[in-house]
């Protein structure tokens, strides 16, 4: 029996999974591609055996956070002294530590203010 209604959307998958690889968010995606969010939630269930947005999202995002983690440490090879502190914080625990002292030298005396109310004529008294 021939299918009646209105044609599938296609969606290329190698697009797809190259937004998730960026980072891109479910609405971005939506955007790039045209579609409604249940539109691309079926399709993704549809061609991705029964698996939901998120977990193919988050399984195509880490190859892109694997690439950009790359890309850093070659950059810190060639020499670029803001990124090797960077991935120094950011893999092997390592801080900047700063140590701050203040003093305060106070050489007049704290004097008391007695507040007068307009509608008196003499200081507050609680």
């Amino acid at each position: 029996m021939a299918r009646t209604g209105r044609p599938r959307i296609q969606i290329d998958p190698g697009l797809f999974e190259g937004l998730c690889r960026i980072q891109c968010t479910k609405r971005e995606i939506c955007g790039v591609l045209s579609v409604t969010e249940s539109t691309l939630l079926r399709w993704v269930k549809r061609n991705y055996g029964g698996a939901t947005f998120d977990t193919i999202h988050e399984k195509h995002s880490d190859v892109g956070k694997m690439s950009l983690r790359r890309a850093q440490m070659k950059a810190a090879e060639a020499g670029n002294a803001a990124m090797l502190i960077w991935l120094g914080k950011q893999l092997l625990d390592q801080k900047d530590l700063s140590r701050f002292e203040h003093t305060v030298e106070t050489r007049t005396p704290i004097s008391i203010v007695e507040v007068i109310r307009p509608d008196s004529s003499g200081p507050v008294s609680d």
